[in-house]
């Protein structure tokens, strides 16, 4: 069948294999060698295996796939070269595995598409406030919070998503993939120049479209205080800023290529939605009866509206991004933005620690080998 399995572990025809396998929806009477074509075989198109078994037969199958399950029924030969062992024999907990195990993975990647566009966000809103304002429109209260915002209460929502059947359907991590896959760093940059265009807008263009200009010399020093023009300008500026990490917040749910319904299953996450109506509550309170603190003014329903309306604008900016296709990022090297350490063995300090280890262990096994030899002479 298919050449036969060669010595070296190679299917012989590599070719009638990969259609058989096409088409392959059950093996019925598997004898071993079939078995081992299988593994084998899939191995060599690429392929990420998980096998399950429970007798002697199984011990080759198991140890060479790349995730190994031993029933709990099995033998003892099994269970010793196993990954994982269904004590209850519940084959439904092995797909419960991989759900939790993907989500974990997808968890991380939706922590960081959030962190990462709210600190690129943060930075050039504070680089063109300085530059038109001559001084940052974010004040080191407002930045603490947005700190709060992005890193506790952003891993506490987001790293609590319950998984869902829909991550089943994807493809495979691979052993050493990157977390930071081209679909995620194109929702960061892409969100962060929109941000930042927002941002961009609100600081220019909201003074003379609402009557709010004012002279850049107006400082507390001047005035005591700063007039309520400025004030209320830089009210604004806090809100959407805020606003528009909220409602990306909801967006960072999702980070598949084609996963648009970020809405989906949402209120079934009660963590998720506790941390993000908390923050808008919080950020209410803040702007409305914390001035003092926040620098802020309080704000009427229709600028807590314009406010809110250019927030949610990421989850248009994010679906249009979604249906542009990634290889536009082919040119942008993405792993030299971010140096992913995949191996620890590559850390600096840890080499030179098990390069000495072993020196003293080959300094040690020297020296038993000489007080060996010397007793033996005597």
């Amino acid at each position: 069948m298919c050449g036969g399995l060669q010595r070296n572990g190679q299917v012989g025809d590599l070719q009638q294999f990969r259609e058989v396998v096409s088409e392959l929806r059950v093996l019925a009477r598997a004898t071993p060698v079939h078995k081992d074509m299988m593994i084998y075989g899939l191995k060599q198109l690429g392929k990420n295996i998980l096998y399950t078994g429970d007798s002697v037969n199984d011990v080759k199958c198991v140890d060479v796939a790349d995730v190994g399950i031993a029933m709990g029924s099995g033998c003892s030969a099994v269970k010793q070269v196993s990954d994982l062992i269904l004590t209850g024999d519940d084959f439904g907990a092995t797909v419960r595995a991989v759900k939790w195990g993907r989500n974990i993975y997808h968890s991380v990647g939706r922590f960081l598409q959030f962190q990462l566009t709210v600190n690129l966000s943060a930075l050039m809103t504070i680089a063109l406030g300085s530059f038109f304002l001559a001084e940052s429109p974010l004040s080191a209260a407002q930045l603490l919070w947005i700190n709060l915002i992005m890193d506790t209460l952003a891993a506490f929502a987001l790293a609590t998503e319950p998984p869902l059947d829909s991550v089943l359907a994807g493809e495979p991590f691979k052993e050493g993939s990157a977390v930071l896959t081209p679909t995620i760093w194109r929702q960061v940059l892409g969100i962060s120049i929109w941000n930042t265009l927002v941002m961009l807008g609100v600081i220019v263009l909201v003074p003379p479209l609402t009557g709010l200009e004012y002279g850049l010399t107006t400082s507390p020093k001047d005035s005591g205080d700063w007039g309520d023009a400025k004030k209320r300008h830089m009210t604004y500026i806090f809100n959407t800023f805020i606003s528009l990490q909220l409602f990306n917040e909801v967006n960072c749910r999702k980070i598949g290529r084609r996963d648009f319904n970020v809405l989906e299953s949402i209120w079934g996450n009660w963590h998720f939605l506790l941390v993000v109506l908390g923050t808008l509550a919080a950020q209410v309170l803040l702007t409305q009866y914390c001035s003092a603190l926040f620098r802020t003014t309080p704000l009427d329903r229709s600028e807590w509206g314009g406010c809110l309306a250019l927030g949610a604008t990421p989850w248009l900016i994010a679906v249009l991004l979604k249906l542009t296709p990634e290889r536009w990022l082919a040119s942008v090297k993405v792993d030299k933005l971010v140096n992913e350490d995949r191996t620890v063995e590559n850390r600096g300090l840890l080499k030179l620690y098990n390069d000495t280890a072993k020196a003293k262990i080959k300094v040690g096994a020297k020296k038993d080998g000489e007080s060996d030899n010397f007793s033996k002479v005597k």
